[in-house]
């Protein structure tokens, strides 16, 4: 690369400009600058790479405009540099652009979500509670209480009553309901890898270990939404379950996730825990892919005895249960 100067008091510049505009780091900058993270890794492109707005424009499927701003992001940041009528280049290596610290704010959409499962974790909600009265409790407009609560209906969280109001349907809301869950997969799980007719897809399990790859390098930050932890937790499960060939061993996998959705998202305050889970599913991926089935047993059974003593300490911060537990 040329002109360091220059590329210098070009981030200077942009700077001052981004900040005149008066939010030089919006939401939406900052989802763009991060896709545009995520692309740069994806194609391995290498430090002096010409980032071409127009072709990143056409790649996300959006105008210049939001690239640009993007880019003036990253530069700030170090991860991108500029020169002077040529444009934007990759400024560091793969490795180190996951040292790029960018922080996602919470949507008012995903605080009220997580607002309302804490709350029913912690007790704070009764099983049924009407729209008017969710709206009174968090103090926010109709809309953004209509697209939580649709949300959290497609997820199988709520339903709504046939008169009015909403009713949570059953969880894993105390600890007898907890420890069964983790008692019930412990038998399931690591004998489910045992089975005669366990075969494994391999285009299926190395997506699996990408997907787990990516979260271990992204450790401690957290911009990754707790949606996105979720669908890397439940598609471990469903898709080992599924490597048995038997629909009743998904079928109860997929129903113990769905149960225990509310009490995860609770737990993905602790993003350490996510990175130790991540390994031990890992572990397991390596173990399948090496055809060591029985170890890869043995480590489930390992994995969800540290997911249950996980899930007691979180529950130990809830108000206690109704069951006295």
């Amino acid at each position: 690369m040329k002109e360091p100067a220059q590329s210098s008091r070009s981030v200077a510049a942009r700077k001052s400009k981004a900040s005149a505009q008066g939010q030089p780091e919006s939401r939406r900058q900052i989802a763009m600058a991060l896709r545009i993270l995520g692309y740069i890794r994806q194609e391995g492109l290498k430090v002096d790479s010409h980032l071409v707005e127009q072709q990143l424009a056409q790649h996300f499927s959006v105008s210049r405009t939001p690239i640009r701003n993007a880019l003036m992001l990253l530069e700030s940041r170090g991860a991108v540099t500029s020169v002077p009528n040529l444009g934007f280049f990759v400024a560091k290596s793969v490795a180190d652009l996951y040292e790029i610290e960018l922080a996602l704010p919470p949507s008012n959409a995903e605080q009220l979500y997580l607002r309302i499962v804490n709350d029913r974790i912690s007790g704070r909600l009764p099983d049924s509670i009407t729209q008017v009265e969710m709206l009174r409790l968090y103090d926010v407009n109709r809309a953004l209480l209509g697209q939580v609560l649709s949300q959290m209906t497609d997820e199988g969280l709520v339903v709504r009553n046939p008169g009015q109001g909403w009713t949570f349907l059953p969880t894993l809301d105390s600890q007898q309901a907890r420890r069964a869950s983790y008692e019930f997969r412990r038998i399931l799980e690591p004998e489910g890898i045992l089975l005669p007719n366990f075969t494994i897809d391999p285009i299926a399990l190395t997506r699996l270990r990408r997907d787990h790859e990516a979260l271990i390098e992204q450790e401690g930050r957290r911009w990754v939404s707790s949606e996105e932890i979720y669908r890397v937790d439940t598609s471990f499960h469903e898709t080992i379950a599924g490597f048995t060939g038997n629909p009743m061993f998904l079928q109860a996998i997929q129903q113990q996730n769905r149960l225990r959705r509310m009490l995860e998202y609770r737990g993905y305050d602790n993003r350490r825990r996510i990175t130790d889970w991540s390994r031990e599913h890992l572990a397991i991926i390596v173990a399948l892919e090496q055809g060591d089935r029985v170890k890869a047993s043995q480590l489930m059974h390992e994995h969800l005895d540290h997911a249950r003593v996980t899930a007691t300490r979180i529950a130990a911060s809830d108000r206690k249960p109704p069951d006295g537990e």
